[in-house]
């Protein structure tokens, strides 16, 4: 569970702690009592000095991690989140150390869902000889980084690509993105073919409407001020790109004659959307929920949808052959550690580790 803007990491595993407690009280069947809960600390050199090692990395910019750029301490450090992502999912996945691992979920809300977003992207994932399952889950993030120069707004008044230079550059379109250190640079059409395949569940926030998130013009693009909007329409996106037959009667952000990469994904996204229709933008009532609770630890076709538009049916492209039941975890508080010289472990934020 990534921590958001606020770098709080510890408040985020409070959050993921209860709401695994709940979900194995319910008898959940992919919630377990030998759980590792792990939470990724970013540090702040403005708000957090005194707080990080010599050799612990943090951020000049309060919220560039959420996209993957440089840390800027140590001096000279060219480490990312992405990279730091990596490590720890190179630890973790570690057969040697770890032999009962059986899955393996990043997890994040807003400024965190945002950087889950982007690694289930670009980042390294596993390989296929892994028997470890691979999971992402985005909360509530303010933008996405869009495939293709398509965006959703229709209404020019509040904002518009013609005044907007940078709608499409790295965090919100794939301009200017230097790749990762592990996987090097790819093609949009690569990086979407591979979220396509991935685990993905976005869960959204109904009544997440305020204006208080990202407020660019190149965020306002993706769909207007609220970040529901931004999220409902970039589910449209992602499926109009794959051509799946999933419906879409109701969604905002048609785009009509817009590319389809359907040659690329065989028509098939393997992704979810939960919608919370009660909840708001706040980590705790997203993921205690009961839709919540079922995009973290159910499979894929038993995930709760939540609220869907009138006219809407329920008609998926889900690859029926993922399965992703669950071996359980231990509820461990990991404390602060130095992992791979790249990140201290201090409580839950980017991911839960099953």
């Amino acid at each position: 569970m990534m921590h958001g803007k606020l770098r709080d990491g510890a408040n985020y595993w409070t959050i993921m702690n209860s709401v695994l407690k709940a979900a194995i009280a319910a008898n959940s069947s992919g919630a377990h009592s030998t759980s590792i809960i792990a939470a990724p600390q970013f540090y702040s050199t403005r708000f957090n000095s005194g707080q990080y090692g010599a050799n612990q990395i943090a951020f000049a910019d309060t919220n560039v991690w959420q996209a993957a750029e440089a840390a800027n301490h140590p001096v000279g450090c060219n480490v990312t989140s992405f990279d730091a992502l990596d490590a720890l999912l190179a630890e973790f996945s570690n057969t040697a150390r770890y032999p009962n691992m059986k899955q393996i979920a990043f997890v994040g809300h807003g400024g965190g869902g945002q950087l889950i977003s982007r690694y289930a992207m670009a980042g390294a994932g596993l390989p296929a000889s892994s028997n470890i399952r691979l999971r992402y889950v985005v909360g509530d993030p303010s933008s996405n980084a869009y495939f293709t120069l398509d965006r959703p707004l229709q209404d020019m008044s509040v904002a518009n690509k013609s005044t907007c230079p940078l709608y499409n550059r790295w965090r919100y379109g794939f301009d200017r993105f230097n790749g990762t250190r592990i996987g090097g640079l790819l093609t949009p059409q690569q990086y979407f073919t591979r979220l396509a395949t991935r685990d993905v569940r976005w869960v959204v926030g109904y009544q997440d409407t305020e204006a208080d998130g990202d407020n660019t013009c190149m965020a306002k693009l993706q769909g207007g001020a609220a970040r529901r909007d931004r999220n409902l329409s970039w589910w449209r996106y992602i499926n109009t790109l794959a051509g799946t037959n999933e419906d879409l009667t109701g969604f905002p952000g048609a785009l009509p004659g817009m590319v389809s990469w359907s040659n690329l994904t065989k028509n098939v996204l393997n992704h979810r959307l939960t919608v919370v229709f009660n909840a708001d933008h706040n980590a705790e009532k997203v993921y205690s929920s009961m839709e919540g609770s079922s995009a973290l630890f159910d499979d894929s076709n038993n995930v709760q949808l939540g609220w869907r538009p009138s006219g809407w049916k329920n008609v998926t492209s889900l690859n029926l052959s993922t399965s992703d039941a669950s071996a359980g975890l231990a509820v461990t508080q990991l404390g602060t550690a130095v992992l791979a010289g790249l990140v201290s472990l201090v409580a839950v934020g980017a991911f839960v580790l099953v």
